[in-house]
């Protein structure tokens, strides 16, 4: 019997870890609608400004996990309140990861507040978040490859100051969600795995499991400024601003 149970281990574990290999992080999807085309270089920036984005309570959808949608529903008005406090963690990771891989590219870059005033020559970088879905984390970390996944839709403006108005650089949108991986599920049975979500994380790392971190719409934010600045990066070469081997690949 003991002969019959580690055999049977081994080959869930075989097969688990295929399944890995095959599996992999969603796609960050951006989407340019517009961008300056003109036949001159715009003059250096003085330096970058990346404003929190916008969001709306309305556009936010809670972990719809049956405990958090119950206690969502008994505590009545206070889901609101948490729609925006995950809201605000979502701005957090965007926009200090942006400014974090803006950095890189040798433009003085900086985090602005509402009372930042930009001058003429200043790029502004500001946005809406469409769309900020949790999904269903236990569905996550149990089972994975998507299910259950994440959803973080981005739209993104890039503004220079002029003397006549602001000249929209760039505009495009982003889509991004959780990861593709295999969650504990696959691994160490669906009931097993349901009692060990919370600590998924933890035993995953090292193996390609997907982590609790890349699984939430924080995540998704990093992931989304880290797609944007590199589309950025590729702008400010092409306008000389920039040296071509700073480019973000």
């Amino acid at each position: 019997m003991e002969y019959f149970n580690t055999k049977r281990i081994a080959h869930r574990a075989v097969t688990w870890l295929t399944l890995v290999v095959l599996a992999g992080c969603a796609p960050t999807l951006v989407d340019t609608v517009q961008e300056y085309s003109g036949k001159s270089p715009l003059p250096m920036p003085d330096r970058v400004l990346v404003y929190d984005f916008a969001v709306s309570a309305n556009d936010i959808k809670l972990n719809s996990a049956i405990g958090a949608r119950l206690a969502n529903l008994v505590a009545g008005a206070k889901e609101n309140e948490e729609q925006v406090k995950v809201g605000r963690a979502v701005a957090k990771a965007f926009s200090e990861t942006l400014v974090k891989e803006l950095n890189q590219l040798g433009l003085p870059v900086e985090q602005a507040s509402s009372g930042t005033m930009p001058t003429e020559r200043t790029v502004i970088i500001h946005g809406q978040f469409l769309t900020i879905d949790e999904g269903n984390r236990l569905r996550r970390m149990v089972i994975g490859f998507g299910v259950g996944g994440t959803d973080l839709r981005t739209k993104v403006q890039v503004y220079q100051g002029t003397e006549a108005a602001p000249l929209l650089l760039q505009e495009f949108e982003a889509k991004a969600e959780s990861s593709k991986k295999p969650g504990m599920g696959p691994m160490v049975g669906v009931g097993a795995a349901a009692t060990s979500a919370a600590s998924a994380a933890a035993v995953s790392g090292g193996v390609g499991v997907a982590t609790e971190f890349d699984q939430t719409v924080q995540g998704d934010a990093k992931r989304t400024a880290k797609e944007v600045a590199e589309h950025l990066s590729g702008f400010f070469a092409g306008q000389g601003w920039i040296p071509a081997e700073k480019v973000i690949k």
